[in-house]
């Protein structure tokens, strides 16, 4: 890469090892069996640190704000992170659940105390790396650093060997047709795959720029290992944003297709297609039989359609963040219902649509000033000295972009596409003379970066800490001592932050363990099951559930009333969902009342499409019934 220089003293030194330690670890870290979310608890708490650690550091990137600004895309990025953090606000604020949008949601705890640390983050970042070439090498190294371990875990993960999680969790189907779709670290294979294309062009960024054999060793070993964990994981998106990083990269550098290259390239078509072939790639090809199969990706443009129109009716501020869930539950076409009929969409699995719906059209403009902030970097680097390495760090960013049209951002993946964005805009600024920058300004940012760590320190320590303790109760349950559990959940619920909610999964383990416990303990753990069930009606992060929960509880004490009270209100909340309409028609049936179970039978038979053999054969039997 070009020039070295030193970090601004030592305090600079930290902020670089901080880059390593961020990046590679919310990448990688996991924590089964310690913390009850394993794979997101921990990156979510290193995402709050990191934030917060860039607070305390101002001093070692508030030095490179002039440089930054000095560039125009480095303003407009600014400016996008400014809109975003105001927008995330003012959204919560505004929230159908504010403790639910501050914590997070379970699946990625991405609310506002953590979009607060990313804003923190990027900012620190751009200003930090707008210093000198050698700084965005920094990250990008840690970024292929964490591309090769992950890429090499999933590989793992492919062939069969985890030591770190359950087999079973991301095996699909039985025989030849089973499809295995290796989450590595991420917990599900769309965000890992997203992931390991950042890691993927970083590695082809240092195989290309760096002067060290190490380093450029590092960066081929590590673009050869994500390309193939990406095509293994079995995710089209990812996929897609692979051939359109390296398209892009063709379509900018323009290289000479050498003899060497096309024999290169044909002995990899070769092996692909011998591996696809093979024994080893028999769980690949039963994932493209599932393409062909799947060819709409799961009704994926019925629920945009639906999510566009949540976003419609709240476009100033949206509903707020992570409340999706809950509050895409009346706009549930009935078209994506049939699609899938037991399925719940926690997103809207588009970057751009989470956006819209989560926070309205500021939260979507932020966003689209950002994604403009980075593509304006890179134009203004197309005669520059960094058009290299801008070229080199916008195939990543492409790659990413296209793979998340296609789902949501979690932590991790969250934290890769800003950082890439980041120093998107800061090549553009590495040649610029630093402009001056008013001390107020100055002064407001260091203020305000060093306001939020406190909050980011105590709301990280706060969520590892009711996790560890969650994941106790469980183990607990799992250890057959469910006596010894409820004395740990109350001290999860003393110690939890307001918008954690537990209460439905507890109810659901009480009533478990009290049908297999002792009569002496089976009518305690009922009763707190209860109390728990009852809760969760109050807070949820899916309200339908935790109503058919109920009824089904009261379903078993017998409670005829309440049981059918209970499914009425889930579902009053989910129009779309069949099953409290079938269980309400079974209640009614039992009770000899024909004439309202009948239409209840009806509207589940449409909202399956037929395709549930239990509703279908009731509602043929009760068509005929006059």
């Amino acid at each position: 890469m070009a020039d070295r220089e030193s970090y601004f003293g030592f305090s600079g030194l930290i902020y670089g090892m901080l880059i390593y330690g961020v990046l590679i670890g919310t990448a990688l870290v996991v924590a089964p069996g310690m913390v009850m979310s394993y794979d997101v608890t921990p990156k979510v708490a290193l995402v709050l640190l990191g934030g917060a650690a860039a607070g305390l550091l101002g001093a070692s990137w508030l030095e490179g704000l002039g440089r930054l600004f000095a560039d125009r895309a480095g303003k407009l990025l600014a400016v996008a992170i400014g809109m975003q953090a105001i927008s995330a606000v003012v959204s919560t604020l505004g929230s159908l659940d504010p403790a639910l949008s501050w914590v997070g949601a379970e699946w990625r705890r991405l609310g506002l105390a953590t979009e607060l640390a990313l804003a923190l983050w990027t900012l620190a970042l751009a200003c930090w790396a707008a210093a000198s070439p050698a700084r965005i090498e920094t990250a990008l190294r840690a970024m292929a650093i964490a591309g090769l371990v992950g890429g090499l875990y999933g590989t793992a993960q492919y062939f069969g060997f985890d030591p770190l999680q359950d087999p079973a969790l991301y095996h699909v189907g039985e025989g030849r047709w089973t499809i295995v779709r290796p989450p590595g670290t991420l917990g599900h294979a769309a965000y890992f795959a997203t992931f390991l294309l950042h890691g993927a062009f970083a590695g082809i960024a240092l195989a290309t720029t760096e002067t060290g054999r190490g380093w450029r060793l590092l960066g081929r070993t590590t673009a050869g290992v994500a390309a193939v964990a990406v095509v293994l994981s079995g995710t089209r998106s990812a996929i897609v944003g692979l051939v359109a990083g390296a398209l892009f990269l063709w379509m900018w550098f323009r290289p000479a297709l050498r003899p060497r290259t096309w024999v290169l390239a044909a002995a990899l078509a070769s092996m692909s297609v011998l591996f696809y072939y093979s024994p080893l790639g028999e769980r690949l090809s039963a994932r493209t039989r599932w393409y062909v199969e799947d060819a709409s990706g799961g009704g994926r443009l019925h629920l945009w359609r639906d999510a566009w129109s949540l976003g419609q009716d709240n476009w100033i501020a949206g509903t707020g963040p992570e409340t999706f869930s809950a509050a895409f539950l009346p706009y549930q076409s009935i078209e994506l219902t049939r699609v899938a009929p037991e399925r719940y969409h926690e997103s809207p699995h588009n970057i751009l649509l989470d956006a819209w719906t989560a926070q309205g059209a500021p939260g979507l403009l932020a966003l689209a000033v950002l994604i403009g902030a980075a593509g304006l970097g890179l134009w203004d680097a197309r005669e520059s000295g960094s058009r290299k390495l801008a070229g080199l760090l916008a195939a990543g960013f492409v790659a990413a972009l296209c793979s998340n049209q296609f789902i949501a951002f979690v932590a991790a993946t969250k934290l890769y596409f800003l950082s890439q964005a980041a120093l998107l805009a800061a090549s553009g600024a590495v040649d610029r003379r630093p402009v001056a920058v008013s001390s107020g300004l100055r002064a407001a940012l260091r203020f305000s970066a060093l306001a939020a760590c406190p909050a980011l320190i105590f709301f990280s320590f706060q969520l590892v800490r009711a996790d560890w303790v969650l994941q106790r109760v469980r183990n607990r349950i799992v250890d057959g001592e469910p006596r010894q559990a409820l004395t740990k959940y109350e001290q999860y619920l003393a110690v939890k932050p307001s918008g954690l909610y537990a209460d439905l999964w507890f109810s659901r383990e009480m009533m478990s363990a009290a049908a297999s416990a002792p009569p002496e303990q089976a009518q305690e753990l009922w009763a707190n099951g209860r109390k728990a069930a009852l809760r969760a009606t109050e807070r949820s992060e899916t309200p339908q559930n935790a109503w058919y929960n109920l009824a089904t509880l009261q379903a078993e004490e017998g409670d005829v009333e309440g049981t059918q009270e209970s499914l009425r209100a889930a579902a009053e909340i989910a129009p779309q969902w069949y099953k409290p309409r079938w269980m309400l028609a079974q209640v009614l049936l039992t009770t000899g009342d024909l004439n309202e179970a009948k239409p209840l039978v009806r509207r589940a038979y449409e909202l399956t499409g037929g395709g549930n053999e239990e509703v279908r054969t009731a509602w043929e039997r009760l068509e005929n019934t006059r």
